[in-house]
């Protein structure tokens, strides 16, 4: 009966120690992801103290200028705009050199600063408009785009350079043309613009002219044409360049190229994208391969109509443009390959290659005295009566120095700097594959702008790079303020900037940090970008925030999959293509799963239409809800700002009062002196 009674209790005391075990680990484990998720918060404090928010009056008063004057005349514009500048400039000039005195002395003393800065920024804002106006004049482009809006309509002539080719889908061309004169009945006139051409192809063959006429050959780029046609500008705000609707004629010896006597590197480019472009198609099919170097480059030419609205309807039409991310994934693997390069790796792979040449030199040795020996196996005995192989070498013990080179190399060291070249110089060759689109130049320039705020160790300042580079952008590319690409792109890195950390920090209280992260950058950009999406389509993709957190994983692998793929074809290695390809080809079809089911998901999409009532109720939602997730960030961050005052000051207290004071008195903890 004894011992029925104690196997229970033992039993029951491993239970207790294990539960006890589990319990301490468990509340180890829950203190330490308290303090990494504490670590993290802070951290992320940091990208709502340092921003920069100067530029920004700057930038959206020219883009508002700029598309304005694009669309209206560039005088038209300007003047009212400058008289609404002078007027408020000479409204502050009267505020500051006001006589202070009286009662009012304190309250004009304390609001000088804020005037002085509101002056400034009206300073900078007129510099900017004016030195806009007088690059558009200057240029060219004022004229030019009147001198279109003119002729809009009318059967004209034009004459021009061919300055881009590539395909839109299996059926469509799409050639950019930078048109020099225009020619007509009421227009005759030299232009700085440029039309784009759309061109329908017949089984993949010649492509024809927009009215469906004659076919003709591709035209590469360089080749001087002339267009017989209508001019058209799209309906909308985002109206960037013309579109002709006509025949295209090539003129004779209408090569421009710079290389006449050699093969032009564009050329060799763009053979090698049309050559995996059809192997792609042979491996993986048509919208697979679309997938993959859409990601990898941009390139979605196979994308049939019906998967593109899918995926526009799913909101993932993002993954096949060049954005960011994009940018941001090969400046990043190129960083941290030179960064894990150590010298002392080559002494330590020498040494390892001295080791094995040994062991392989011995071995052989003993195959050569076994052979040497008639093939006998048996070994000669020792003097305890084990058997030993003897091997009789002249040659010296492998010495442990270093030859002079390998030591000279093993004691270099990578700087800092050299690493963040080699990141940029693989981003600027990978900017060779990508076309002049609106995201691709936005993304290089901020990409260009935080790889030197790196060399310069002057942090992390990304909402300064992205208006410096809109200015930029601007000022020397005016047509992009009406591309939409372009707007989009600008928009979703201000939403991760501005709104994106205050959401992961929200998401911070229950998640760990890169879930919170994760989770938050699709939501911000996405409903930054639903004004625009809507006023562009009238449509708004309920399913975009889940269909990107499922495919955020697989881009990146289709993305490597499409570059590896487009090097080993160029280097003739086809069988590594191919299975780069097919690797690719598994993530694209999880993405195209993907898109289909969230464009096919009961409810999707929502039509509000894109009428100016529906945009502007979007805009001030999209206002309401983002200045509600600042305050509530804000509420947080006060919060947990004075709970840590508390715990050091706290802490700090019962220290000294442990070690004893100089009057002997208890002294009085934080929450007593608060």
């Amino acid at each position: 009966m004894a011992r029925t009674l104690r196997t229970p209790a033992r039993g029951g005391n491993r239970l207790r120690g294990l539960y006890g075990s589990l319990r301490h680990g468990w509340a180890v484990q829950a203190e330490r992801w308290a303090e990494r998720r504490g670590s993290e918060e802070l951290r992320a404090q940091g990208s709502l103290i340092h921003l920069d928010l100067r530029l920004i009056p700057a930038t959206l008063t020219l883009w508002g200028f700029t598309a304005l004057a694009l669309n209206r005349g560039t005088w038209s514009v300007l003047h009212p705009a400058a008289c609404v500048l002078i007027g408020v400039l000479g409204c502050l000039a009267i505020a500051l050199l006001a006589p202070r005195g009286g009662a009012d002395a304190r309250l004009a003393k304390a609001r000088g600063p804020f005037l002085f800065r509101l002056a400034g920024q009206g300073v900078l804002v007129a510099c900017v408009i004016v030195a806009q106006a007088v690059l558009l004049c200057a240029t060219g482009v004022d004229a030019s785009r009147a001198t279109l809006h003119q002729a809009q309509g009318r059967s004209i002539r034009l004459s021009g350079v061919v300055e881009q080719v590539r395909p839109v889908d299996p059926r469509t061309t799409l050639t950019v043309i930078m048109l020099e004169e225009v020619q007509g009945r009421a227009v005759r006139a030299a232009v700085n613009e440029r039309v784009r051409v759309y061109a329908r192809t017949t089984s993949g063959k010649a492509p024809q002219d927009a009215k469906g006429g004659s076919g003709s050959r591709q035209l590469p780029p360089g080749t001087r044409v002339t267009a017989i046609g209508t001019v058209e500008f799209g309906e909308g705000p985002f109206t960037a360049t013309a579109r002709l609707r006509g025949t295209l004629f090539a003129q004779n010896n209408s090569s421009t190229s710079g290389n006449p006597g050699g093969a032009d590197p564009r050329g060799i480019l763009t053979g090698l994208k049309e050559r995996l472009r059809a192997h792609g198609r042979e491996v993986l099919g048509a919208d697979s391969a679309a997938i993959v170097l859409g990601t990898a480059y941009g390139d979605d030419s196979l994308m049939s109509a019906t998967i593109r609205e899918e995926y526009k309807l799913s909101g993932l039409s993002h993954l096949t443009a060049v954005s960011g991310a994009n940018i941001a994934l090969m400046f990043a693997a190129a960083y941290h390959l030179v960064l894990h390069v150590r010298p002392y790796r080559i002494a330590t792979g020498y040494l390892h290659y001295r080791s094995w040449a040994e062991r392989l030199r011995r071995l052989g040795e003993l195959r050569h005295g076994i052979a040497g020996r008639g093939g006998a196996r048996t070994r000669p005995r020792r003097h305890d009566g084990t058997r030993h192989a003897t091997v009789t070498s002249t040659d010296p013990a492998p010495s442990a120095t270093l030859p002079p080179l390998v030591r000279r190399l093993s004691l270099l060291s990578v700087p800092r700097r050299a690493v963040v070249l080699c990141g940029i110089a693989a981003v600027l060759a990978y900017a060779t594959l990508l076309e002049n689109e609106g995201s691709v130049v936005r993304s290089l320039a901020m990409g260009l702008l935080g790889a030197y705020a790196l060399l310069r160790g002057s942090g992390r300042q990304s909402l300064a790079a992205l208006q410096v580079t809109v200015l930029a952008c601007l000022l020397l590319a005016p047509h992009r303020a009406l591309d939409a690409g372009f707007a989009l792109s600008v928009t979703a890195t201000a939403a991760l900037i501005l709104l994106g950390p205050p959401l992961a920090r929200l998401f911070m209280r229950a998640l760990p940090g890169f879930w919170a992260h994760a989770l938050a950058t699709p939501i911000v950009a996405s409903l930054w970008c639903t004004p625009l999406i809507l006023a562009m389509s009238g449509k708004v993709p309920l399913y975009a925030v889940p269909a990107n957190l499922a495919a955020a994983p697989l881009a990146p692998v289709s993305m490597l999959a499409g570059l590896a793929a487009l090097g080993f074809l160029a280097t003739g290695m086809t069988p590594l293509a191919d299975l780069c390809l097919r690797v690719g080809g598994l993530a694209a079809a999880g993405i195209e799963h993907i898109a289909v089911t969230a464009a096919q998901a009961p409810g999707n999409p929502w039509e509000p239409g894109n009428n100016l009532p529906a945009v502007l109720l979007s805009i001030a939602v999209v206002a309401g809800l983002s200045a509600l997730l600042w305050w509530a960030d804000a509420r947080r961050y006060r919060t947990v700002t004075h709970r840590r005052y508390l715990r050091v000051v706290a802490r700090s207290t019962g220290t000294r009062g442990a070690g004893g004071n100089i009057t002997g008195r208890k002294e009085a903890t934080g929450a007593e002196r608060l």
